[in-house]
């Protein structure tokens, strides 16, 4: 099987970028994974709890703001109760930045654009 003929299920098992944070005692686990058609892709970013089976409480947000921190439609995700996943999909041009921000916010954090 080439390169050129993989699924968009290989595709959607790969994580590009993983980053495990400590956030009121408990990990979490924020995935950044491409989605969608080779030609049309967006990313999926996605905050789970690390401990399997365990949710993220209400009140926590998911939300991802231009290079120059604004914010854009459906940039965010809340958890109005305990939920198992908070996630936001976009669509970015190669080379556009994204920043992502948790509330509340993750020990030792530190701002970071991602380019695409």
């Amino acid at each position: 099987m080439s390169a050129a003929s993989r699924s968009v299920e290989d595709r959607q098992t790969e994580v590009n970028i993983s980053r495990r944070l400590a956030i009121a005692g408990q990990i979490y686990e924020l995935t950044i994974t491409p989605q969608g058609e080779i030609d049309a892709p967006y990313w999926r970013f996605e905050l789970r709890n690390a401990t399997v089976g365990a949710t993220i409480p209400g009140g926590f947000k998911l939300r991802l703001l231009t290079e120059d921190l604004q914010p854009f439609p459906n940039n965010e995700d809340i958890a109005t109760t305990a939920v198992e996943q908070l996630y936001v999909e976009v669509a970015l041009e190669p080379g556009e930045g994204i920043v992502w921000e948790i509330e509340p916010l993750p020990e030792n954090y530190e701002r970071e654009i991602l380019k695409f």
